[in-house]
């Protein structure tokens, strides 16, 4: 299989950036071929290959895929940096796998989430599902960190605050919020990302400490995971992150407020040996 995800990583700084192709070999080869010659459309990625030099600079193949797949397949790695905050570690100029709007979605298209969101009322998740988007990008549009030079309604931070103030709406997100947890697939650290709230507001909502006169399911169990903690889901987040070959050690760490050390016992399966996920050393 020629097709797949690859990394290209600056050894010096941890920078990278993160691509797709239908042949990754010949990938590799038209991006070196250019940051030599200094022709690289990636002015971040270019200016680096020159102060730091070719040596510097290492490949590697993350994951193997389908060409039809290469695109959601590239997307889930953008929404892991996002969601562990670590967007600022690439070089990649766009949140939206493929390059930006002609492989996703039209200046219009943006346009029309963006009013959706802010005059008729979706939420993130509905538009999510029915633009056949990620949560995270859906968030990232409407909160206006991609799609720069589209107009239309920006969503202010203030919004994802909750309280009071607007309680009409606020409302309805937390029963959102609880709904998208209580049906799975969907993380606190996610929800985190997609409303712009802190985890432990997140924890809060759907464990009915707060807000507890709205309706949506409420988890009877506290999920919160205080530090050294962990839930059997942060147990195959911790795994699958690890796997994926894109994130270190030390950063899982920081993220779950768990020592290096720790995650190694994990991602080997010394510890929780009975919960699932990919295991360091065994193929799957």
């Amino acid at each position: 299989m020629k097709s797949g995800i690859y990394k290209i990583e600056n050894i010096a700084t941890g920078m990278a950036y993160i691509g797709s192709s239908q042949d990754i070999k010949y990938r590799w080869a038209q991006h070196k071929g250019k940051l030599a010659r200094g022709v690289h459309s990636n002015v971040y990625l270019q200016r680096s290959f020159k102060k730091h030099g070719e040596s510097k600079f290492r490949f590697s193949i993350i994951e193997y895929c389908d060409e039809d797949d290469l695109l959601n397949v590239e997307q889930r790695y953008f929404d892991n940096y996002i969601i562990l905050g670590l967007w600022d570690d690439l070089y990649n100029m766009t949140m939206v796998a493929g390059g930006g709007a002609q492989h996703a979605l039209s200046d219009d298209e943006a346009l029309t989430i963006r009013e959706e969101h802010s005059k008729g009322g979706k939420g993130i998740i509905q538009l999510a599902t029915e633009y056949e988007l990620s949560r995270v990008t859906i968030s990232a549009l409407v909160n206006g960190y991609s799609y720069h030079h589209v107009g239309g309604p920006i969503q202010h931070e203030d919004y994802y605050h909750v309280t009071r103030t607007h309680a009409k709406v606020c409302e309805e997100l937390v029963k959102e919020i609880r709904i998208a947890y209580a049906h799975g697939g969907v993380s606190q650290q996610e929800l985190s990302s997609i409303y712009n709230m802190k985890q432990p507001a997140i924890g809060s909502i759907i464990r009915g400490e707060t807000w507890k006169d709205i309706g949506g399911p409420i988890k009877g169990v506290d999920y919160g995971a205080p530090k050294g903690s962990l839930t059997e889901f942060n147990v195959i987040e911790i795994r699958n992150l690890y796997y994926s070959k894109v994130f270190y050690q030390k950063q899982i760490a920081k993220e779950f407020g768990i020592s290096e050390s720790f995650v190694s016992l994990i991602t080997s399966g010394k510890r929780y040996k009975t919960t699932r996920g990919p295991l360091k050393g065994v193929k799957v």
